[in-house]
């Protein structure tokens, strides 16, 4: 997470908490960092995969 998005998450919860506001935002927040997270470690995997498919054909 970079320090924009630990700041905007910081800046929903106390105006959430604050104001009267919804909370409701932050499981919704929770879900794209996970699906973003597991976007990522996929792609990661697949490069990883592509690069060891080369190596063997090339031998």
């Amino acid at each position: 997470m970079t320090g924009a998005g630990l700041a905007t998450l910081l800046q929903l919860v106390v105006n959430g908490t604050n104001l009267g506001g919804s909370l409701a935002k932050i499981p919704s927040l929770w879900q794209s960092f996970i699906l973003t997270q597991k976007q990522a470690a996929e792609n990661d995997c697949l490069q990883v995969y592509h690069r060891e498919l080369d190596i063997r054909a090339d031998q």
